[in-house]
């Protein structure tokens, strides 16, 4: 184990909802926030994140992972270890993945090797936070690369093109991912809705993934148009109330457009401007982050 390693946030670019209904999902490492091993020797660090971390390796040590290294988390840990991070919490940038990437990385003997194995490994290891995890966000954060999904295929991606349209809006509201997952399920109980989504957003979501790595023939912020006005008609109960005229300004205004980034509810929205320089002017709406591959 090294204290060295960063593990970075992640985003999810493309894919959001639509993966549940068999579309591709591509997600990407998203350094700008990051985690990684520490040592407190004096014992300052805060009881409660200490006592997730034990609860989290107590979960590993009586759970179905047998190359899980309970002895040696133990001596670090008593040593001081803490997990020393600055992923905002309950903002889908994988704050839990980076937590199990650098439990993986450190205390197990034996490792996965095929990204489709780590992902499975990975999502029995999340489900102690979230209850139910795919395993795609840590499986992100341990790589430290771009990951497409496609179907029960999983595709490493070593570089991503260099789009510089793109930036993070930062609503200021930490939610959680499983009610706002249950309510589009929920929905889509509404065969008309289900089929609305899979007709139309779907194509929208995988056309958005062969533009942005470098294929297919309309603009990235064409398409990213035609999501937001989706989602801003029919995925209203996930866009946080206080950005809805934001959001209508971005599809009533030929400079950027807005979509959900993630879950939704809080946390990130993911905006593209039509001009890379105007991406700056875009911070009287809030907090921006740039990114760029």
């Amino acid at each position: 184990m090294t204290t060295a390693t960063p593990y970075p946030s992640k985003v999810l670019l493309f894919g959001e909802y639509t993966v549940i209904l068999g579309s591709t999902a591509l997600a990407a490492p998203l350094p700008v926030f990051k985690g990684h091993w520490g040592f407190d020797e004096n014992n300052e660090q805060d009881p409660s994140l200490k006592k997730s971390l034990s609860a989290f390796a107590e979960y590993l040590n009586q759970g179905d992972f047998p190359g899980f290294d309970m002895a040696a988390f133990r001596r670090n840990f008593e040593s001081g270890l803490y997990f020393d991070s600055d992923i905002p919490l309950g903002y889908g940038a994988g704050s839990s993945g980076a937590v199990c990437a650098a439990m993986y990385d450190g205390f197990f003997k034996e490792k996965k090797t095929s990204p489709l194995e780590l992902m499975s490994e990975f999502a029995r290891m999340e489900n102690h936070f979230h209850g139910a995890s795919s395993g795609f966000d840590p499986l992100v954060c341990y790589l430290n690369q771009a990951v497409l999904k496609q179907g029960e295929e999983i595709r490493t991606l070593d570089r991503l093109p260099q789009e510089n349209r793109l930036f993070l809006l930062d609503t200021g509201i930490s939610r959680r991912t499983g009610p706002l997952v249950n309510i589009f399920m929920e929905k889509c109980k509404d065969n008309s809705y289900k089929e609305k989504c899979i007709s139309e957003l779907v194509p929208l979501a995988d056309e958005a993934i062969v533009r942005f790595l470098g294929e297919g023939q309309r603009d990235l912020f064409t398409i990213m148009d035609e999501i937001s006005s989706f989602q801003f008609s029919h995925f209203r109960e996930m866009i946080p109330e206080s950005l809805l005229e934001v959001w209508e300004k971005g599809l009533l205004s030929d400079t950027f457009k807005l979509k959900l980034c993630g879950a939704g509810g809080g946390g990130f929205l993911l905006g593209i401007v039509k001009e890379s320089p105007r991406r700056e002017k875009m911070d009287i709406y809030g907090k921006i982050i740039p990114i760029s591959f």
